[in-house]
């Protein structure tokens, strides 16, 4: 009887290890590559740094090097193009992020310009937004952004690691984060992605972690992982699935709707380590294709159901 009740707990502690295990390294899913760009001889890119995709599943590329914005086809097909050195209104300098799936728009993080400006999807100029309110609303070079349905914008920008958030008015609505918060700290945050209306998320390789903000700026949590040590580009998905990139391992990390961790994403032949990455969700079939950027070549995966 002794015996049979310390199998019975040893097996019992077994099956706990393992259920541990798994919550811990989450699901290893299955990618096939099935393509990479660009792939004419005159295109090359200097040093892509960002990637999105419109609702038409084009998809926009930032080559800070060249200080362009690239529209492909989601084949990998070349498009057209708009930028080059300067501050005029079709000019960047130095872009650093693009955001491109909720709304009919394109917006650019042009940072050494310190704005954000914006473009039809036939990359047409429309607007620039720059810095003119003072403090806590003002802003210096522009790291990263987001954009709701709704068309606020919400501005990571370099001076003191804050967030502005304007509203689809151009006017400066809240002002959170930053390197002197208790709540909601950022010391070296990379990009920023959002969950529809819901919440914001913003990588931040120097805590290891994604900081959480409401749709109002209020702190909610920071997602953490062992192994995610250096978080960078993320994509939130049509999928209701967050995308975080290990910018160490090029690992990618997925976290749900509710910010519980779901699995593992290591991807086989990518042209270097993988800064930013997009997603497109295939709602009949429940399939995704990754698109994972590289700073000199975009990889492209399919992800069966899931």
């Amino acid at each position: 009887m002794l015996n049979a009740l310390k199998n019975a707990l040893w097996l019992f502690l077994w099956l706990q290890f393992c259920s541990l295990q798994l919550l811990a390294n989450g699901d290893q899913l299955p990618a096939e590559q099935v393509g990479m760009f660009p792939r004419e001889d005159s295109l090359v890119f200097v040093e892509a740094v960002a990637i999105d995709i419109d609702f038409g599943s084009n998809i926009y590329i930032v080559d800070r090097g060249r200080h362009q914005l690239l529209k492909f086809t989601d084949d990998g097909d070349f498009i057209q193009q708009v930028g080059g050195f300067g501050s005029n209104a079709e000019q960047f300098d130095a872009p650093n992020d693009v955001f491109a799936h909720t709304t009919l728009d394109v917006f650019i993080a042009d940072y050494n310009n310190r704005r954000v400006v914006r473009y039809d999807k036939n990359l047409n100029f429309l607007s620039s937004l720059f810095s003119k309110w003072p403090e806590p609303y003002d802003f210096s070079e522009v790291i990263s952004i987001a954009v709701s349905p709704q068309y606020d914008l919400f501005l990571l920008e370099e001076g003191s690691k804050h967030i502005v958030k304007f509203s689809r008015f151009s006017e400066p609505s809240a002002s959170f984060g930053g390197l002197f918060e208790t709540y909601g700290q950022l010391l070296e945050p990379v990009q920023l992605a959002l969950d529809g209306n819901k919440q914001l998320f913003v990588s931040d390789p120097a805590q290891k972690t994604v900081v959480v903000f409401d749709y109002l700026g209020n702190y909610v949590t920071s997602l953490e992982h062992p192994d995610l040590q250096a978080p960078g580009g993320m994509h939130w998905g049509m999928d209701e699935q967050l995308y975080v990139v290990d910018s160490e391992t090029s690992v990618i990390f997925l976290f749900d709707k509710h910010l519980k961790f779901k699995g593992q994403l290591r991807l086989a032949g990518t042209n270097g380590p993988i800064v930013d990455l997009t997603v497109f969700f295939e709602r009949k079939s429940r399939s995704k294709t990754i698109f994972a950027l590289s700073e000199n070549a975009c990889a492209i995966y399919t992800v069966g159901a899931k």
